[in-house]
């Protein structure tokens, strides 16, 4: 596998849990002053938040017309490796963001928080829930049929908590 994974740390034009609407553009600035394209790339990739959890080196990050869209180099390290897996077997599903606001407009007829301009320390995928449900993963380079992998593990986890099978098989197909 070439362990690149693309996905959304962000999603404009929709409440989130939160309050906040992040609109289209919030992130060109920080993009192009620390994106990693920049002259000085510093947006990090985290699993939930924690800095002492780097999952890969962002390849590339932009916004289109849903989101903010990453891709990334996931490192071969074992929390690389791990979030992998999860991702393969949908624990993972789900972004988040680090960031301050620069700019934001409260909108009272709403009660809703539009965010214009953020600076943008991190993206995280997510072990839990995110503040906004609409930020997926895209997609795993070098997993041709990423359904049929899940479908697969389902499978096997669901045989390995219903089977008088030996430990050893169990461990084996875990």
């Amino acid at each position: 596998k070439k362990g690149i994974v693309t996905g959304y740390f962000s999603k404009f034009d929709n409440v989130d849990s939160d309050g906040d609407v992040i609109r289209k553009g919030a992130f060109a600035k920080t993009i192009s002053e620390n994106g990693p394209q920049s002259n000085q790339p510093r947006i990090k990739h985290l699993q939930n938040h924690n800095p002492s959890q780097p999952l890969g080196k962002i390849l590339s990050l932009k916004e289109d017309n849903n989101g903010l869209l990453y891709e990334s180099q996931i490192g071969i390290h074992a929390l690389g490796v791990d979030f992998l897996k999860m991702v393969e077997s949908g624990l993972i599903s789900e972004h988040s963001i680090g960031f301050r606001t620069i700019k934001s407009v409260f909108n009272k007829a709403d009660s809703v928080n539009e965010l214009t301009e953020l600076k943008l320390w991190e993206g995280s995928s997510l072990t839990a829930w995110g503040a906004n449900s609409l930020t997926p993963i895209t997609g795993v380079k070098g997993v041709s049929d990423l359904d049929s992998i899940i479908e697969r593990q389902t499978q096997i986890e669901k045989f390995c908590k219903n089977t008088d099978a030996t430990d050893e098989t169990i461990q084996l197909l875990l």
